[in-house]
């Protein structure tokens, strides 16, 4: 075999050699389909910037928020007075807000705040509610009415909800964290500030993307039942 064709052959082989490592290459990078990362449930919980998802929630036809406003409760400007019961709605402590709902209809419109609803802060300085609890509440015809909502705080690092900030209705969270947090509240008395205390330290640690500690799951499980 002369010089030219040993060259020949040596190219070929190197060539054929090069072909094969690149398909295997190929073959083994994962298919586009395998790349596509889930929807990030931690948006908007914890130190996250994001805003929060999950599940799309509209309010009933006919009932709006008035002027489009929901701002943090205050005692002297908020039509529901902190000790009316009646208009109380939520368990929770540290993002309270001053919830107007207006009935454009003539008729009665029953509307339900479903548990794990998010109330966002256009802050981003300020925290975000998470409501614990479903609430169903009645309006009634050409009315507007207003609520001290108690929600519960999804951002640990932020700061606690005045009366000069604004929130809006956001989603609900579908993150399973919370909906486990959610599942084991729902039957007990969140009324007192301790366990309200031992409610919201279990939602921070999930937002901070933990796992409740069996000691958490413990003082949960010692809530009395409402």
């Amino acid at each position: 075999m002369n010089q030219l064709t040993k060259l020949f052959v040596g190219l070929l082989c190197w060539t054929m050699i090069a072909t094969a490592c690149g398909k295997r290459i190929e073959k083994a990078a994962p298919a586009p389909e395998e790349t596509i990362t889930a929807q990030n449930n931690r948006a908007g919980l914890g130190m996250s910037q994001e805003a929060p998802v999950g599940a799309d929630f509209r309010l009933p036809r006919g009932i709006s928020v008035v002027r489009n406003e929901i701002k943090g409760y205050d005692y002297g400007s908020c039509e529901c007075r902190a000790d009316q019961e009646h208009c109380r709605l939520g368990a929770g402590e540290l993002v309270r807000l001053c919830f107007r709902l207006r009935n454009t209809t003539a008729a009665p419109v029953t509307v339900t705040l479903p548990e794990g609803l998010v109330f966002i802060s256009e802050n981003k300085a300020t925290q975000n509610g998470l409501l614990v609890r479903s609430e169903t509440f009645t309006i009634p015809a050409g009315t507007t009415v207003a609520y001290n909502l108690a929600l519960f705080c999804l951002n640990a690092d932020r700061k606690v909800t005045v009366s000069g900030d604004r929130y809006r209705i956001g989603p609900v969270t579908q993150h399973p964290g919370l909906m486990t947090v959610i599942l084991t509240l729902r039957d007990k008395d969140l009324e007192n500030e301790h366990n309200k205390a031992i409610a919201q330290e279990a939602i921070w640690e999930v937002t901070k993307g933990n796992a409740l500690s069996a000691a958490q799951h413990g003082r949960i499980a010692q809530l009395p039942h409402r």
